[in-house]
């Protein structure tokens, strides 16, 4: 299994390496992406396009789901103190998944390169996720609650660039 494992990774470096052969002048996933529009006929070619999105797609929109559900047991369900009812608790999802889509979006939109959004999300999952957590399991007194409200300050403030991101990370 491990071997099966490895030579997809090799196929996939070997793959990007004649790619950077055929187009010097591009970078990255531009020069896969210019060397499979050259090399596979057409239809092919739709085929790994619409494989390539649907595969986005799947992730995006547990992204989204995981999202919305973590924004109403989290934050709305504690503000009400009780849980909602079914009915109204699929609806209030539905809106926070849409609010969190629309943010993704605008969000998006920030970025020049997928790389640069790439980079930026991996500081915010650091800050927001795994400072914190390594904190919780070093730390020897009482685990407080208040975690949540530490990562979320602490993403805020690598956001907005008081706490510079830590480099090679």
């Amino acid at each position: 299994m491990i071997l099966n494992h490895q030579i997809w990774h090799l196929a996939a470096y070997m793959m990007a390496f004649v790619a950077l052969a055929m187009f010097p002048n591009l970078k990255g996933e531009a020069a896969i992406y210019a060397a499979l529009h050259e090399v596979l006929p057409p239809v092919l070619f739709g085929v790994w396009v619409a494989a390539f999105v649907s595969a986005c797609l799947s992730t995006v929109d547990t992204h989204l789901l995981i999202g919305g559900v973590a924004l109403v047991r989290d934050i709305y369900q504690k503000a009400m103190g009780r849980c909602p009812e079914d009915r109204k608790a699929v609806t209030v999802t539905r809106v926070m998944i849409g609010v969190v889509g629309i943010l993704a979006v605008v969000l998006a939109t920030q970025f020049k390169a997928v790389w640069d959004m790439f980079a930026w999300s991996s500081e915010m999952l650091t800050a927001a996720i795994f400072i914190p957590r390594l904190a919780g399991l070093v730390w020897k007194g009482r685990k407080h609650p208040s975690a949540l409200w530490i990562s979320m300050v602490a993403a805020l403030l690598v956001y907005v660039g008081l706490i510079p991101p830590i480099k090679g990370m």
